[in-house]
């Protein structure tokens, strides 16, 4: 009897179900006799079971979750690993997918394989550009970096990461040499009615936590300032931030200082509701995508689906979802860590302009995209690899 487990200790929401923490348990219970997802019991989910997994508390942490304080992260990190440990034996678990090369990973990892060794492992790094260069750089500088993870890879038995540049900035170092591409995918066995025949709006769409550091809203904003917007709209799509900074005060400067934008540039807050998300997305025609830094950003992959052409800096997934850019906008001078502020800007004025003049077709360009996302990133051709049938064996 094969059971899997995927042990997940960050918060925990419902919204994590249609990302790769749920979806991957999904897509690979086929080759398991019961599949469960286990997570840290501190946040109220209500779920018990989804689509033939489980959802189940391995543990009530009462350490504080704090990714801000690194003492207080690795102790709610090492303080989880006892009772994964338990669960694993107890359950009599085969099969472990992990993410992210963290203190709880790594600690798990060398347990298991001193200990339990017959438990088959899969790290799922979840790695942005910036973090490989980091994993890369550890293990060059720190002798003792390089003996931990040398120990630590070496112990699991599939490795994978998201991003095409991730796997080949690993793969320079021989310690992560196995590393495998295994991007996110969508939700193909459940999809949203949609027709191949889109309606589209003159509508541009961002999608993500605005106003965050990451998202570098502010330069989206101060590149709308620029354009002719004519009669198109625009639609900010998700939570407003308030822990980096107060951006609803951002948006309420900003309004004063473009009142005649105020018609035109919305923000709709977080939409939860799934088909009402996916309306949006099938009415639109545009993603613009302002990131400073992305690891597999979901929003590429549902707005590709659903038709949207993309606009984007060089970040995360961008190459790999708009093939280098050839389905796609990749403004010049953009990626992760080399920003040229000045250069993007220009670049997203003239592009945007062109799509709003009539210049661009962007609807037969997200055509195109679309296409190729159905034909390359569903879940049911990334589960089928070989690697991943060779890993669920007993």
């Amino acid at each position: 009897m094969t059971n899997f487990a995927q042990f997940f200790i960050l918060p925990f929401y419902d919204f994590h179900l249609d990302k790769d923490v749920g979806l991957f348990p999904i897509y690979l219970q086929q080759y398991f006799d019961e599949t469960t997802i286990f997570k840290v019991g501190q946040n109220e989910h209500k779920s018990t079971e989804k689509r033939g997994i489980k959802i189940r508390d391995f543990c009530t942490n009462k350490a504080i979750y704090d990714n801000k304080n690194v003492a207080m992260s690795v102790k709610y990190q090492l303080s989880c690993v006892k009772p994964a440990v338990k669960t694993i034996k107890t359950e009599n678990i085969t099969h472990v997918m992990l993410f992210h090369l963290s203190y709880f990973t790594m600690a798990l990892v060398l347990y298991l394989k001193t200990f339990l060794p017959k438990v088959k492992i899969y790290l799922k790094l979840d790695m942005a550009c910036a973090d490989a260069t980091s994993a890369i750089n550890g293990v060059q500088n720190s002798f003792i970096k390089r003996i931990i993870y040398r120990h630590v890879i070496r112990n699991v038995n599939l490795l994978s990461a998201e991003v095409t540049d991730v796997v080949n900035s690993l793969k320079s170092n021989k310690i992560f040499s196995k590393v495998q591409l295994v991007p996110n995918g969508f939700d193909d066995l459940n999809l949203p009615n949609s027709s191949d025949k889109l309606i589209k709006e003159k509508t541009i769409i961002t999608v993500g936590r605005l106003g965050t550091y990451q998202k570098n809203t502010e330069l989206l904003l101060d590149i709308l300032t620029k354009i002719d917007l004519k009669d198109w709209k625009v639609k900010l799509i998700g939570q407003i931030e308030n822990e980096e900074q107060n951006f609803q005060e951002k948006m309420d400067t900003f309004y004063e200082a473009h009142p005649d934008l105020k018609e035109k540039i919305s923000f709709t807050g977080a939409i939860y509701d799934k088909e009402e998300l996916s309306r949006l997305y099938e009415s639109s025609q545009t993603l613009m995508f302002t990131s400073r830094f992305e690891g597999f950003a979901l929003v590429f992959l549902e707005a590709a689906f659903h038709g949207l052409y993309i606009m984007t800096t060089e970040v995360g997934a961008a190459k790999d979802i708009t093939q280098n850019g050839q389905l796609g906008f990749i403004a010049d001078k953009s990626k992760e860590q080399e920003q040229d502020l000045e250069v993007i800007t220009e670049q997203f004025k003239e592009k945007l302009q062109n799509i709003i003049d009539g210049k661009f077709d962007a609807i037969s360009a997200g055509a195109e995209q679309r296409k190729f996302v159905i034909e390359n990133f569903s879940m049911s051709n990334i589960v089928s690899r070989d690697f991943f049938k060779e890993w669920s064996k007993a």
